[in-house]
This record gives structure tokens, sequence and C-alpha cells, in this order.
């Protein structure tokens, strides 16, 4: 049976009562039904759970393992992923105790003015969708007064298209986050969309009607995009909090400089 809460966004004030279920030993399939995720939903949520337990709040591994029902395998490779991002972003940031004072304050102003410029993951996952809905939707009123069959359009080159256009902008918003399986989840979620056009459609279907029903269609099935693809998601937040750790200190580096030199003066 269809349920309509595998396509809303996981709430963080469900996660203590998904943990003490655990507690009460419901297997994964349980939890699925109980909070109406797949399977790979509720893992993935519980990946989170482990990795911010143990880089956050300092619990062990065997602590861990207790709270979520995880196998040793599957957090040491959660820690693992997420060690390999952080190693990634100090690297990035190596040298910047080199920095001089003059660049400091070149590069704290040059961080205040851009700053309002960035956009997050809920920013960009929003342009993304809506040029996905805009895309599809111009490509079916283009097509459905001049397709002699409109079904078979979908099939063939109406497939194709719609598989194009979710890679390509994703891609233009997201391209240093993509992965093999994203990639793979996108070009199932366009088949779905087309698949589910054609289970729509009917001899008294109308433009309009076609037309509302792909647009509510991809709305609810990209809404909980973050649970689907977690990667795209942590790794843009953990980007944005680094940026603004670099802001904050940036900016109190050049407070400190800008009070020492008005000392000596």
């Amino acid at each position: 049976m269809f349920d309509i809460r595998k396509f809303k966004p996981w709430k963080d004030e469900d996660t203590p009562k998904l943990l003490a279920d655990i507690q009460k030993k419901k297997t994964i399939e349980e939890l699925s039904t109980l909070y109406g995720k797949s399977v790979s939903q509720i893992r993935h949520i519980l990946r989170r759970v482990a990795v911010d337990y143990y880089f956050y709040q300092n619990k062990s591994k065997e602590e861990i393992e207790e709270y979520t029902g995880l196998t040793p395998e599957v957090i040491n490779t959660a820690l693992s992923n997420k060690q390999y991002r952080m190693d990634v972003e100090e690297k990035k940031n190596e040298g910047r105790s080199h920095l001089t004072e003059s660049f400091i304050k070149t590069q704290t102003h040059s961080f205040i003015k851009t700053e309002t410029s960035i956009q997050s993951y809920s920013d960009k996952f929003e342009i993304v969708k809506n040029a996905i809905i805009t895309g599809c939707k111009d490509r079916i009123d283009l097509y459905w007064p001049i397709a002699k069959d409109f079904d078979e359009w979908l099939c063939c080159d109406g497939e194709s298209e719609f598989t194009s256009m979710y890679k390509d902008l994703f891609n233009e918003e997201f391209e240093k986050y993509m992965t093999p399986t994203i990639e793979l989840i996108l070009y199932i979620s366009a088949k779905n969309a087309v698949y589910a056009i054609r289970t729509h459609l009917n001899k008294t279907s109308t433009l309009d009607d076609i037309l509302c029903f792909t647009g509510d269609f991809i709305e609810m099935q990209l809404h909980d995009f973050d649970n689907t693809c977690e990667e795209i998601r942590q790794a843009m937040y953990e980007e944005e909090c680094e940026y603004k750790r670099t802001c904050e200190e940036a900016e109190r580096v050049t407070r400190c400089v800008s009070g020492n030199m008005l000392k000596n003066q």
C-alpha cells in the first residue's frame, strides 16, 4: 500500500523514538513500516546518528552499536566516510595560519561581501526541482498537440528527454557531489515519472490535467530527496559549516590585527 510518509522529510524529534524502538528489538523491516520509510532510508538515518554520536558526542563504537542496532562493519564504513571528508577539508585549509595580516584583511572583506550569495543545499535543491518540473511540463506542452501517439512519445523520446533533464539539471548545481549511486537514483526517478504519467493517461485526459499531474508527481517524488541522497545534503552541510567558521575566524583575526595596529599607533 502506498505510504505518503515516505516522501516527507525526516523530523529530528522522531530520532529518539526510532532509537527507543530499536531498544525494543524491532527489526529494520518493522521500523520501515512503523515510520513509513524505506529500509534504505531507515539505514541512512541510523548511519547519520552513528556519525553524530561518534564525532560530536564522543560515544564509543560499542555504545553506537547498542543504540542504533547497526553492525560494526556498517558503523566503521560510515565513520570512515566521514573521516575521509574531514581529512579532505583539513588539507584544503592547510596553510591558512601562514596568511599575512594584509591578506587576512582582504580575505575577510571578500568573505563578508560574498557570504550572502552562498546558496544552501535547500536553495539549490529548490532551484533544481522547479527547473525539472518546468522542463518536463514544457516538453509535454510541446509534444502533446503534434505527437501522433503521445504515449509512444513518452515511452521513447519522452523517457530519454526526462532522464537527461534530471541528470543534467542536478549536475549543474551538484556536480562535485554526484556519485554513481545518486545518478542511478535520478535515472530511475525520471523513468518512474514517465511511468506515472503513462499510468495516469487515459482517453479523456486533457493537456491541463496531464500538466497538473506531472507537476504534483515530481514535486512529491523529489520532496524527500535529502533522505534518499544523504551524501549531497551531508557534504554541502559540512561545507557550509566550514565556510562559516572560516568567515568567523578571519573576521576575528582581522579585529585583533586592527586593535593591535591602533595600540601601536
